[in-house]
């Protein structure tokens, strides 16, 4: 996966306000959409509320992650790295069907607690 916005020339939006209308991703069309600022609201309640606004929205619709059902959940802007792993994980099952532990959670928990 590649970042659509980057080599779109949109300015660097990545900031506690910043915004980007549809039409704006309508023009950059991305395949892939991670919707960051959605940590705490459940799979299904981001489908119904957000992926469906977007679905139901005239201009978001035309846009080709919605148009094929991949529009995801991601972190946020500022995570820590064990946040970081756990949102990975997730989208790598969301995204490519992966079903597994991209990371050992014993292990994790060991360094936090000063095992290792």
């Amino acid at each position: 996966m590649q970042d659509a916005l980057a080599a779109s020339g949109v300015k660097d939006f990545h900031g506690t306000r910043a915004a980007i209308d549809v039409e704006t991703l309508l023009d950059v069309d991305p395949e892939v959409l991670l919707l960051r600022g959605y940590e705490a609201m459940s799979a299904s309640d981001f489908q119904d509320t957000v992926v469906g606004f977007l679905e139901d929205h005239e201009t978001a619709s035309r846009i080709a992650a919605v148009e094929n059902e991949a529009v995801y959940r991601a972190g946020g802007l500022y995570q820590g790295p064990i946040t970081n792993l756990v949102l990975t994980e997730r989208l790598a099952g969301d995204l490519y069907g992966f079903d597994g532990d991209l990371f050992d959670r014993d292990r994790v928990a060991g360094i936090v607690n000063g095992e290792f």
